[in-house]
């Protein structure tokens, strides 16, 4: 069993090497929305920090 487990865990699934091209290729697709995400909800974790300032440090990210 534990040979098997090595086998079956060791390799790299051709499924998750062609999602990764997908992605690859549009890097800046993806990364313009993340980016749009973490812009839309900064305001509201500036208003949770400042709300938790004794508990919490903030450093807004760049």
């Amino acid at each position: 069993m534990e040979r098997l487990k090595h086998y079956l865990f060791i390799r790299y699934s051709g499924s998750s090497e062609r999602l990764t091209m997908i992605a690859l290729r549009n890097k800046d697709h993806i990364l313009a929305r993340n980016c749009a995400i973490v812009d839309e909800n900064l305001p509201n974790w500036d208003a949770f920090f400042a709300r938790h300032s004794e508990l919490f440090e903030w450093q807004r990210p760049d």
